[in-house]
């Protein structure tokens, strides 16, 4: 595992690494339907991090396994990002890391479908941030 240095990351890890604020943030946060269907009791750390080297310099990353109420479990990754500037491009950034964390996946031997993501970016600059959340209009 790589060592946490940044303050951001350790606090990421601190928090989301316990199973009952993660469910609580994912149940608020995720559009409802995909909330309405997990059994947020059941979370629990799946793996420590599928960050590369060059990933984990710059994310802090969690993935959990979750079971839905319809039986059979499924995955949340979060891929928390943090900018101290305004990133025009963050969406084709994001796009790019968790294609990484697919193959990554993938590779590992995981089959089936791939956990879903939920990127989250913290932003804690002197700027308004005026990036648009669509991909489309990156």
């Amino acid at each position: 595992m790589t060592e946490l240095t940044n303050p951001h990351d350790r606090f990421f890890k601190a928090v989301f690494g316990r199973a009952d604020v993660a469910a609580e943030f994912l149940a608020g946060y995720l559009p409802p339907a995909v909330a309405e269907a997990m059994e947020w009791t059941t979370l629990r750390a799946a793996k420590e991090s599928f960050l590369d080297a060059e990933l984990a310099a710059h994310q802090t990353d969690l993935l959990y396994e979750v079971e839905s109420r319809a039986g059979g479990t499924g995955y949340v990754y979060l891929l928390f990002e943090h900018k101290s500037y305004v990133e025009p491009r963050i969406a084709l950034d994001l796009l790019r890391y968790r294609v990484r964390i697919w193959e990554h996946w993938l590779n590992a031997g995981h089959q089936g479908r791939l956990p879903v993501i939920v990127p989250v970016v913290v932003y804690h600059g002197a700027a308004t941030w005026r990036v648009s959340a669509q991909f489309a209009l990156v």
